[in-house]
């Protein structure tokens, strides 16, 4: 007989945006669980950017300093054609205590996370999938299943996921934070509306040596952006715009091929390849951020391109805000009205973010999916784009 448990909030996914929820809502004094499919947070991922914003908000849970230790500070982003530079957006302008954009792989905010999750009392449970979900009057319902790995074959052994055993659990409320292929939002059968045409990058992450630029330069060509970070530790990420799947190849000849193309200012020593990925980033936003005990936050909820991280950061934001207004509900300190005015905001947002601005000259309309801000911000920076 599979067992039964109660809780007043389960997070189904722990990727940053799930971690910072469960976090958030284990400060105010909530009951939380998080369950993640996953064995552990991911190794490589695209996400490599925290807005000043971001910093900001990560402040009272004692994160940002963690962040910017193991981070590097980058104040500006060049943008060229070529070998022409068309212009620079000063991240500087912003002003506050974080007057920059942090350059951090999302696996290492994901580990800082984690640690103070733990900290507060909160263990990941992960290898547990949500497998059923229903959003009750008064509580959603979930399944969910404990995978276990295990050894088969002979004579050629081999490893495969099991579901070791299955339990119930009743929650007052649920955050989805279960990514951009998300389940709950599958099983809710919420739609996703497409905002635009996706765009494939053939990404590269290696070492570098001699003149390598300390800004951030977005690569710009016709109808589309490539994007260059510094990384900690002498390390830079590449992530070049591409038509079809076979313009990638994941060897040294082909990363000299993208240099020499898109980013013939680049005359730093490329040295080994640390990471290389193919992926199709899409501009989706979903028709509703959910209802009742249910509810969408970060990738699960919007898709758009990497080079500025809007979706995790802007999905970050998102986590404290639903699980503050959680909290208060569930506190009595707010109605549970409070719910749909975040599933509104949320929608009008992403219309903004994904839709370009009204009468926009075409570089504008490029260049504001890949700026490190959202917001007020964005719009500002925007403004010395021609």
């Amino acid at each position: 007989m599979a067992d039964q448990r109660k809780t007043d909030v389960v997070v189904v996914g722990a990727g940053p945006v799930g971690l910072f929820a469960a976090l958030t809502l284990k400060n105010a004094g909530v009951d939380v669980r998080v369950f993640d499919a996953g064995r552990r947070t991911a190794a490589h991922s695209y996400a490599l950017v925290l807005h000043g914003a971001t910093l900001e908000l990560l402040e009272p849970f004692g994160i940002t300093a963690l962040c910017v230790a193991a981070g590097r500070k980058v104040t500006r982003l060049g943008l060229y054609d070529g070998l022409v530079r068309r212009g620079e957006v000063d991240l500087t302008k912003r002003g506050g205590a974080h007057p920059y954009a942090l350059v951090l792989p999302q696996s290492h905010l994901e580990s800082i996370l984690e640690g103070a999750l733990e900290k507060a009392g909160v263990k990941v449970q992960w290898d547990h999938r949500a497998q059923a979900i229903e959003n009750g009057a008064d509580h959603a319902h979930l399944t969910i299943a404990k995978l276990e790995k295990v050894s088969t074959g002979y004579p050629i052994a081999h490893t495969e996921v099991v579901v070791d055993k299955t339990f119930e659990v009743n929650a007052s409320y649920v955050v989805a934070a279960d990514g951009y292929d998300s389940f709950v939002r599958r099983r809710l059968a919420i739609p996703q509306i497409d905002m635009g045409r996706g765009q494939l990058y053939s990404v590269f992450q290696f070492d570098a040596k001699g003149d390598v630029p300390e800004e951030g330069r977005l690569m710009l060509a016709p109808g589309r952006v490539g994007g260059y970070w510094p990384l900690p530790g002498g390390k830079c990420r590449f992530s070049f715009p591409i038509d079809a799947d076979s313009e990638h190849r994941p060897d040294d000849a082909r990363l000299r091929e993208q240099l020499a193309l898109h980013a013939p200012w680049f005359k730093g020593t490329a040295g080994a390849i640390e990471w290389t990925a193919l992926g199709l980033f899409e501009r989706k936003v979903v028709s509703s951020f959910g209802s009742g005990r249910i509810w969408l936050a970060g990738d699960a909820a919007h898709l758009t391109g990497p080079l500025g991280a809007q979706s995790m950061n802007v999905g970050l934001r998102e986590a404290g805000d639903l699980a503050a207004r959680m909290a208060g509900v569930l506190g009595k300190k707010k109605p549970a009205g409070t719910l749909e005015e975040y599933g509104t905001s949320r929608a009008a947002e992403w219309q903004s973010l994904l839709a370009p601005p009204s009468g926009a000259a075409d570089l504008r309309s490029l260049v504001l999916p890949c700026l490190p801000a959202s917001g007020g911000e964005l719009a500002a920076m925007l403004g010395p784009v021609a």
